[in-house]
């Protein structure tokens, strides 16, 4: 055991032996305190610059779920030897998750989807703080068997501390580096010594994508190529280019062709992918070769890895490989990370801000055995419930980023009645009104000491689930368990993030995990605190954005361009557009359109597909009158509740073979089962 003192004057005392041993140093346990470990540097490594930038880390803290950022520097008798950060729970290194061969054939795509999402929202955490990773290889991003991805190492990071101090990144593996720093390692340059800037956001975007493509691809480095069988018999001695090397050329076998290299055998064809993650795939290795702004925004492929994940049945198996020979190396080999055999994952916890981080199923989790006084246990309530407002995503304009936005405050009580929920019979908290879109909440937890004793030996440093009351289309609805959570001891406040995916709510309870089933007589009341709630859309500022589409479509007689919302529109009831006659158009034309009827149609989801054009059909919910040359007409329309994701407006009367429309028109706001929302639309140029 050594003794170290934290420069917060706490004491920490390591355990022997250590977790982990590498090239800079160890990493310990500490005694009495079982969520952190300490990073002990060897001397080569204990700098005076290691030292300050770790001090300087301290003074920018950074979630601890996300990112194992440096809780506290420690010292041996006044010398530097190194930091305290978060304890991971079993985690395994990302390139140990990329083959779903063996034993991972049970993580699936579905799986694969949501480590990526988590891993997304853990570069935002940092992209967030204005910090650059860096060194982001996948020995430095390690996986939790509940899915939490969390980004080590982050001592090496490339970080800015205050009047703008540069603390260089001075590491990184050639394959997970882009063009323009591999540009500047030439000529006997290092990282270490290579003129800045070097790391940036957009060269962690570009490792992103990089790890994306071998979650979902079989382990395949969308830069690794094999040699055709033509080249082969051409030129027995061929040799296959290194990714590193096909980087630098801008050389990826799934966009780019190169004569005599093909795909790797053991990857999916990239067709298999939904066509909005190939174009995504596509901006950031062809499109942002050379272009770095161009790569996809951690919050653009979260976006898009949720839609995809909406599709993917739980039992889907990974990709298959596609059949295409050739020489290439191995992927990469499989590792012992066992899955239940029932696994069906399930979001819960929220880590960013905005909160989209995903954890898997509760089943992973290790749980004690029920105990023969199971029958007493009970959970005490704590004081007042406040529920206040959400923050969440907007939809802002073309430059594809986001912002946040505060509002709406949701008001609750406590049920007289009490609830069957996983075996306990308790009191809900039931909103005032259903929250609508909602991802998620965060939750307080606490055992008094107020209860016999016998009941808070069984309460203490167990297993609780969080259920949610989900509201389907018909106005019926079913309790579904999003979240598991770990109690606190006696009087500790527990505080746990929930996230889940988007979903209608009305009722929130909160159980032990250990099933009441038979003590029916008993009555258990839970211990629910919700601090904030998250949705998926702001309620009262923007909340949907739309485009004008490029193509025409035949609606209503007329070929004419629709506008198209990003993201279809669950629950809606209803539009509210501004219509107008162009006094520039030639008379003849006008004299057809003014003070005459138009029809509203919305393009009506029956089924989701793997992007904006899922299954549907045009439906025309509304016939108005125009007005005169020029006048801008507003008009409100109301329908039975639908999915929705375009609107087209088009003469009453069809005119055959007519192709263009002197007449245009806005959407203004949405009006779905529960609020009315503002609508933008987002400018193509």
């Amino acid at each position: 055991m050594s003794t170290y003192q934290g420069s917060n004057n706490q004491s920490y005392t390591t355990i022997e032996p250590p977790l982990g041993k590498g090239g800079e140093g160890s990493v310990y346990t500490i005694q009495g305190k079982p969520s952190l470990v300490a990073k002990v540097f060897t001397a080569g490594f204990r700098t005076e610059t290691k030292k300050r930038k770790l001090l300087a880390m301290l003074s920018k803290p950074m979630s601890s779920q996300t990112v194992a950022w440096p809780q506290d520097v420690i010292f041996e008798n006044g010398t530097f030897v190194g930091y305290t950060m978060r304890k991971l729970d079993k985690p395994k290194d990302l390139n140990e998750v990329y083959d779903p061969s063996g034993q991972l054939k049970s993580l699936g795509l579905r799986n694969r989807v949501l480590i990526a999402q988590n891993l997304c929202a853990s570069i935002y955490t940092v992209h967030q703080a204005g910090q650059v990773c860096g060194d982001l290889n996948p020995k430095n991003i390690q996986v939790e068997p509940d899915f939490r991805v969390t980004l080590v190492d982050t001592d090496s990071y490339h970080f800015t501390g205050e009047n703008s101090r540069l603390f260089k990144c001075n590491v990184g593996r050639e394959e997970y580096l882009p063009v323009e720093i591999q540009t500047k390692m030439k000529n006997g340059y290092t990282l270490d010594t290579a003129p800045q800037p070097t790391f940036s956001q957009e060269s962690d975007l570009f490792a992103l994508a990089i790890h994306i493509f071998a979650l979902v691809m079989n382990g395949c480095h969308p830069f690794s190529t094999a040699v055709s069988n033509i080249a082969i018999k051409r030129n027995p001695s061929v040799t296959n280019p290194q990714p590193q090397e096909n980087i630098a050329s801008g050389s990826t076998p799934f966009f780019v062709t190169k004569s005599g290299l093909t795909v790797p055998t053991y990857a999916p064809q990239i067709t298999a992918l939904p066509q909005v993650i190939q174009d995504l795939f596509q901006k950031a290795f062809c499109g942002g070769h050379l272009n770095p702004k161009a790569r996809p925004s951690s919050k653009e492929w979260y976006d898009a890895l949720g839609q995809w994940l909406r599709t993917i049945p739980a039992a889907a198996p990974a990709l298959a490989p596609n059949t295409v020979a050739g020489r290439a190396a191995s992927p990469v080999q499989a590792f012992q990370f066992p899955a239940p055999a029932s696994y069906q994952p399930v979001p819960t916890s929220s880590y960013t801000t905005p909160s989209y981080h995903q954890q898997a199923s509760s089943s992973y989790r290790n749980t004690a055995s029920s105990s023969n006084n199971v029958g007493k246990i009970v959970a005490i309530i704590i004081g007042t419930i406040a529920v206040l407002a959400a923050i969440v995503l907007g939809i802002i304009a073309a430059t594809g980023g986001f912002s946040a936005v505060t509002h709406t405050v949701y008001s609750w009580q406590l049920s007289e009645e009490e609830e069957g929920v996983g075996g306990w019979n308790s009191h809900p908290h039931i909103f005032d009104s259903p929250v609508e879109h909602c991802t998620g909440f965060t939750l307080g937890h606490i055992i008094t000491s107020s209860e016999p004793v016998d009941f808070i030996d069984e309460l203490v440093h167990t297993d609780f689930d969080v259920y949610v009351y989900e509201v389907t289309a018909d106005d019926t609805g079913e309790w579904a368990k999003v979240w598991t959570f770990t109690s606190g001891g006696e009087n500790e406040l527990v505080h746990a993030n929930v996230s889940f995916s988007e979903r209608d709510i009305s009722k929130v309870l909160t159980v032990p995990v250990r099933t009441g089933v038979g003590k029916s007589g008993s009555t258990f009341y839970s211990t629910t605190k919700i601090n904030e709630i998250e949705t998926s859309n702001p309620t009262d500022d923007v909340a949907y954005a739309y485009r004008s589409a490029n193509d025409k479509e035949l609606v209503g007689g007329w070929n004419s361009n629709s506008n198209d919302f990003d993201t279809p529109i669950m629950h809606c009831k209803g539009v509210t557009l501004t219509h107008i006659i162009s006094g520039t158009e030639p008379d003849d034309i006008i004299s057809e359109f003014v003070r005459g009827k138009f029809d509203v149609y919305v393009y009506e989801i029956y089924e989701e597909g793997s992007d904006s054009l899922a299954t549907g059909e045009w439906v025309k919910v509304r016939t108005f009158r125009a007005g005169d040359v020029d006048e801008e007409k507003t008009i409100s329309i109301s329908f039975r509740k639908r999915t929705i994701s375009k609107v087209m407006v088009v003469p009453a009367d069809s005119v055959e073979g007519l192709e263009t429309l002197y007449t245009s028109f806005e959407i203004q706001s949405v009006k779905t089962k529960y609020h009315t929302m503002r609508v933008v639309e987002i400018d193509l140029t």
